[in-house]
């Protein structure tokens, strides 16, 4: 093969779609392969240090919320920092080497973050002992083996939208069959479809209750996010102490489950 023809060859190949979306892939990869280690042990130090002062807000003097906006921390970005410390104090506790065999014993899997969450518990009420004894491994996992048992029978009941979620459910339904209704025609990342998102951002923001909050300055990208069905409406209200609702008056986080209804 000539010199020209390997070129050419090369050229070819290189045009494929398949190809360059595989060599792009293999590259992120790669970059985030190398990005993940730091970003993980930077992420769980920052959760560390929220949470630990979260704890400390627990009795007197100042208000976690407080210290979150003197800092600049959205509340839901704290919280999400914090749930980062949280998994990985799950992930790299390493239990005692009988505490491991005899869940494997009892078919536990420890791999299973959810079973992990309850056999450090159990380990924990035990007075977390760095060297149990066997007795002692078997009690910890055998209350684990119990919990998870019993856990496994019980079948969530189906909750029900509270008042405020109803409405927040409703407006998201309509900025998401609006959203549909104008890009179904475009290819996503297409500037055909830039162009019908401005339109609709454009439309859309208009409907947007601004009125039961205040003032925001990101009102358009919260409407394309929720037209793509990225968010809803309900979890950003209730994870971002930015806003106020007369609805849900408090800061704090709150249980979806037992938010109390109201009519609007």
């Amino acid at each position: 093969m000539s010199a020209k023809q390997a070129k050419q060859s090369k050229s070819a190949t290189q045009s494929i779609p398949g190809i360059d979306t595989q060599a792009r892939q293999q590259q992120l990869v790669a970059e985030i392969g190398q990005l993940w280690p730091k970003a993980r042990e930077r992420a769980k130090e920052l959760g560390e240090k929220l949470f630990n002062l979260r704890e400390a807000c627990q009795g007197e003097g100042e208000s976690f919320n407080a210290f979150l906006k003197t800092l600049g921390i959205p509340h839901s970005s704290a919280y999400h920092f914090i749930g980062i410390y949280d998994e990985c104090v799950l992930v790299d506790f390493e239990f005692p080497a009988n505490v491991v065999k005899f869940a494997a014993t009892a078919n536990i899997d420890i791999t299973d973050l959810n079973n992990r969450r309850v056999l450090l518990a159990s380990y924990r009420s035990q007075n977390s002992p760095a060297r149990p004894t066997d007795g002692t491994a078997i009690a910890i996992v055998g209350s684990a083996a119990a919990a998870i048992g019993e856990a496994a029978k019980v079948r969530p009941a189906k909750r029900k939208l509270v008042g405020f979620e109803k409405c927040c459910a409703a407006q998201d339904t309509a900025f998401v069959n609006m959203y549909f209704t104008l890009t179904k025609d475009t290819r996503k990342g297409s500037t055909q479809r830039a162009a019908v998102e401005g339109k609709y951002v454009s439309f859309a923001s208009n409907f947007f209750p601004k009125t039961w909050f205040q003032e925001l300055t990101d009102t358009k990208g919260l409407v394309l996010r929720i037209g793509r069905k990225e968010t809803t409406l309900f979890k950003e209200v209730i994870e971002s102490s930015d806003w106020f609702s007369p609805f849900v008056s408090s800061y704090t986080p709150v249980d979806w489950d037992v938010i109390p209804s109201r009519d609007i």
